[in-house]
């Protein structure tokens, strides 16, 4: 998970600043840390450096235009933290309003030498205004996950490509040409980056740069549409009731089919510890175990490809813009969305947000039920929206790939 910081008022001293401030870069070893950036996203900053090893490394900020270490303290909302590491997220900021950070380092007894220049930052709500990032390729693109630090995409072809800050990519091999569907990655079980996709591919990946194709092809060819995961195991869901788990994201288990028709999407609420599967024809099925399942009454006969749990409540989203809303996982109903494109993917951040094709996105609120559209400044269909980093990134076909904080 990504570290948090809640703005908070430090008391400062004179021992402390001290010790982070030199005051002359001659008593002290340490640069300035290299590759300062600081990037706005929803009522948070994400910060990263060129963290080198052995070295301990200051933050400092405040809600204001201009900080140094010698103000920091007498600034408004001021924060002076000792040890960061890379990436760091300051969460809890106000969206609209200014805020400055810098860094400077030390090693051992040494004092910190010089500092960053400051880098002032705006926060701005999700799910409004996006960004268009330059095309990651020609493949279409299916699904995305992330790591602290590395967003991995995956789709047609075996594609795959990794990015640190969602907008620039970088493609990688799979070692498999099927096309992939969808991906997810735990540090609770294996810590590797899990991809499923046609003919029951499913492919591996410690870092998202080398990966290794799994043999589930010789335990089903059906294709593998959607993945997630619990913290204990894996679940990959697809074509004809297909269901898979796995304890370690290697050696799989093909669970007897709880239905005949395809999933289409599967995520896991945390909150009352159960999956929840959609697919075909508004199949709609929960699990608290991945392979003992559940039929839920949809309230839609329309293909369902992606469900989102946020704020105690549940939203599906399907075919011809369908939206299904509920409070309880029991009772759904059908939502208005003003829009008769096929809506791919649901994902609740500090709102429910969907996309879908012709460049859709609806903006849901926290409650799922009055939908509006936002301009995510494409026409290409999204298939994939996240909300990693406290940003939302939408993906599609011809590599389009799109942010909004």
């Amino acid at each position: 998970m990504n570290t948090l910081f809640n703005w908070v008022a430090i008391a400062g001293t004179c021992a402390l600043l001290a010790a982070c401030n030199s005051g002359d870069s001659t008593s002290s070893n340490q640069p300035a840390p290299s590759g300062f950036k600081v990037q706005p996203a929803d009522g948070a900053a994400i910060i990263t450096w060129n963290q080198e090893l052995n070295v301990n490394y200051w933050l400092f900020g405040a809600q204001s235009s201009s900080v140094t270490v010698q103000n920091v303290l007498s600034q408004p909302g001021s924060i002076l933290i000792d040890g960061v590491t890379s990436p760091y997220v300051s969460t809890g900021l106000t969206n609209g309003l200014v805020y400055s950070y810098l860094m400077n380092a030390n090693t051992g007894s040494d004092k910190a030498g010089p500092a960053t220049a400051a880098v002032s930052v705006v926060p701005v709500a999700s799910g409004y205004t996006w960004t268009n990032g330059a095309p990651m390729a020609a493949a279409n693109i299916y699904g995305q996950t992330f790591n602290l630090g590395t967003y991995v995409a995956v789709g047609a072809g075996g594609a795959a490509l990794t990015s640190s800050d969602g907008a620039t990519w970088t493609p990688q091999s799979t070692g498999t040409t099927e096309d992939l569907y969808a991906a997810t990655y735990t540090s609770s079980l294996a810590a590797v980056y899990v991809a499923v996709g046609a003919n029951g591919t499913i492919v591996t990946s410690p870092d998202g740069v080398t990966w290794k194709v799994q043999t589930s092809g010789s335990i089903t060819s059906a294709n593998l549409r959607a993945v997630t995961q619990n913290g204990s195991y894996y679940v990959a869901v697809g074509d004809n009731g297909t269901v898979m788990t796995s304890t370690n994201a290697y050696d799989w288990t093909l669970q007897a089919a709880p239905t005949s028709s395809n999933f289409y999407g599967i995520t896991y609420d945390s909150t009352n510890s159960t999956f929840y599967a959609v697919g075909q024809g508004g199949l709609l099925m929960s699990s608290t175990d991945g392979w003992q399942w559940t039929t839920l009454n949809s309230g839609t006969t329309q293909d369902l490809y992606s469900i989102a749990t946020g704020n105690s409540l549940w939203v599906a989203v399907g075919a011809n813009g369908t939206i299904v809303q509920s409070a309880d996982a029991g009772t759904w109903y059908p939502q208005t969305s003003n829009t008769s494109e096929n809506l791919y993917s649901v994902v609740y951040g500090s709102q429910f947000v969907a996309v879908g094709g012709g460049g859709i996105a609806l903006n849901g609120t926290t409650t799922g039920t009055a939908w509006t559209g936002s301009n995510p400044q494409t026409s290409s269909d999204l298939r994939s929206v996240s909300f990693f980093y406290y940003r939302l990134l939408a993906l599609g076909t011809g590599g389009t790939n799109t942010l909004s904080y």
